[in-house]
């Protein structure tokens, strides 16, 4: 999502997955204007699940000098669906 102004811009169009479950990486490249982000897991697909179990999400943007990172976690409840990062490398060059 693009934040401005507090006007609320999607970057790409939404995507349900399976793989943003235990195990997930997620990894970022910005190169240029291009954003992209891949996850993936190696937790296995659910039997009963239709869903992709990677996925790959591109986006152009405009580029700030603001930096940093943001994760935004919405879609759970209860003690079977809780998030927790193991670990988390932010570098910017």
């Amino acid at each position: 999502m693009k934040y401005d102004n507090g006007q609320i811009t999607p970057l790409t169009e939404a995507v349900s997955s399976t793989c943003y479950r235990t195990g997930c990486t997620i990894s970022i490249d910005f190169i240029g204007n291009r954003l992209t982000a891949h996850v993936s897991t190696k937790t296995p697909r659910p039997a009963d699940s239709t869903l992709p179990h990677e996925v790959s999400l591109f986006a152009d943007v405009t580029p700030n000098n603001f930096g940093g990172i943001h994760i935004q976690h919405t879609g759970s409840s209860g003690g079977e669906s809780t998030t927790m990062l193991h670990y988390l490398k932010a570098e910017w060059k």
